[in-house]
């Protein structure tokens, strides 16, 4: 059976009969359905189409850009009900004549506008899903839309909290080494000499395992994991076929990467923690430049974070992997096209919350052993 309509439909603004042709030629410029919705006081009186406009375009340039779309001849349309299925839609619009028709809920509310090729694609199997989510494991590659999911399972995204946790307390054995009494520092007095000398010995111990957690990271094989995920998302976003050497072409930086909102929250942390320390007033003009440069910058750094620190170049399997993910993914969506999921089902297979269980059950056992049996812990944990 083909899916509904109202999982195709694309968004696309209704214009006014009061909106100037310009405005009008720009937005049938970028609609992806080449036809755009006009409507009055809340409801579709029809559709545009660029033929249309060139119709009107006899006259002057400029004067004709600043002319109501009233004065142009609309198409008339039949919007479609959201639960129309793909191959009914596709026989409507090729009796009409139309590119796209507009699609409306149950109540009649607008829901957007489906157009004969996101129909074909529907039919041929072809549909992929607007925006993916990722994590890298230990062991392979997680998308997911929501709805569905594809690749390593549950086990494995317990075990990304695991390895961050375990890479955590190397980075704080790491520092405790350095910066204990008698520990590196002291051994070798020319490293204390390159240090600023006012650098207390709490900065001390935060630089250094934040340093020491990043360059582990970037060692380890999860950061090619972590690459091959964004390559792969890439890859399916921009409706490129899942080969190998398609995906190894794709950039490892991807603007919905979770490094971005992580250098953003560390940036807004050392901001906060700078105007805390020098009893700095709420509207003083540090604060504001600092929150100023976080706000302009966060994706930027985050970018950098990630082309340096949280990937790095796949390797084959790793690649492969992510394509067997990205597979099973787009199969499973095809399949789930008209159903819902409920919130609980997104939230889990986005992954997190099992990413959370892996990295607090450590501590935890840490903690549990403790109080039973004292472990000499480093002296800065």
């Amino acid at each position: 059976m083909s899916p509904p309509v109202g999982d195709l439909a694309v968004r696309v603004p209704p214009l006014s009969l009061d909106d100037p042709v310009a405005k009008a030629a720009e937005a049938l410029r970028v609609a992806p359905t080449r036809m755009v919705p006009l409507a009055q006081d809340g409801r579709l009186i029809g559709l545009l189409h660029p033929a249309d406009l060139a119709e009107v375009l006899d006259g002057a340039a400029d004067v004709v850009a600043q002319m109501p779309v009233a004065a142009v001849r609309p198409r008339a349309c039949l919007a479609l009900p959201s639960s129309t299925r793909a191959a009914e839609a596709l026989a409507h619009l090729r009796r009409q004549g139309l590119d796209a028709a507009p699609v409306v809920d149950d109540a009649g509310r607008y829901v957007g506008m489906v157009g004969i090729g996101e129909l074909i694609s529907a039919l041929c199997g072809r549909i992929r899903p607007r925006t993916i989510g990722g994590l890298a494991t230990p062991f392979g590659v997680h998308l997911t839309t929501g709805a569905v999911r594809g690749g390593v399972g549950d086990l494995a995204l317990i075990s990304t909290g695991l390895f961050i946790a375990g890479l955590s307390l190397l980075a704080l054995t790491l520092t405790d080494f350095i910066v204990r009494p008698g520990g590196l520092l002291d051994q070798w007095p020319a490293l204390r000499s390159v240090l600023p000398g006012r650098i207390s010995l709490n900065a001390l111990v935060q630089i250094i395992t934040l340093v020491a957690f990043m360059v582990l990271f970037r060692l380890s094989w999860v950061a090619g994991y972590h690459a091959a995920e964004h390559q792969v998302v890439h890859t399916i976003e921009q409706g490129e076929e899942l080969l190998p050497a398609v995906v190894r072409t794709k950039p490892r930086v991807h603007p919905r990467c979770g490094t971005n909102l992580v250098v953003g929250l560390m940036l807004l942390i050392q901001v906060y923690d700078f105007h805390l320390r020098h009893s700095l007033p709420a509207g003083s003009l540090s604060l504001i430049a600092g929150l100023g440069f976080v706000f302009f910058s966060w994706r930027r750094l985050g970018a950098v974070a990630q082309q340096y620190i949280t990937t790095r170049p796949a390797t084959q399997e790793q690649i492969e992997s992510g394509i067997r993910a990205g597979k099973e993914l787009l199969a499973r969506h095809q399949a789930a096209l008209g159903d819902t999921a409920s919130l609980g089902r997104r939230i889990w297979n986005m992954g997190l919350v099992q990413v959370f269980i892996g990295f607090y059950l450590p501590w935890l056992v840490v903690e549990i052993v403790a109080r039973w049996w004292p472990i000499p812990l480093p002296g800065i944990w």
